[in-house]
């Protein structure tokens, strides 16, 4: 279960990002990536009034997620950034490309991803 659940979830994680943003979050390319719409995000969260206390939670908590992906995760580190690194967790690559051992196919792992798969879809979700 958790040996597909992972990979397909990681998927879905790129999917969404280019679809609803046209960023990626697991390859490295400037300004493509997401972590630059997160920091947009995050400017223009603290530029927003607080209208009440609620909005002001919501805000801060949109805020705390944006920032937890406005730097490259480890999850997306490419070979180089990971023997930098010293990095040997649940990665993309590793996974993706039959690199990971099969160590990676965990119920927590599965969670991880899945929790990821969340985020972005929620953060990114379009509003119609």
């Amino acid at each position: 279960e958790y040996a597909i659940s992972i990979p397909i979830y990681f998927i879905l994680v790129d999917g969404i990002c280019f679809e609803r943003a046209q960023k990626y979050l697991f390859q490295e390319s400037g300004d493509m990536h997401i972590a630059s719409h997160a920091r947009a995000e995050l400017g223009a969260i603290k530029e927003q009034a607080v209208e009440n206390s609620i909005t002001g939670f919501f805000s801060l908590m949109s805020g705390i997620i944006w920032e937890s992906i406005s730097e490259k995760p480890p999850l997306a580190y490419n070979e180089k950034a990971r023997n930098a690194f010293q990095y040997d967790g649940l990665n993309r690559h590793t996974v993706l490309h039959g690199i990971a051992d099969q160590n990676y196919a965990t119920e927590e792992n599965s969670l991880k991803v899945f929790s990821l798969l969340s985020c972005i879809a929620g953060l990114l979700a379009k509003s119609d």
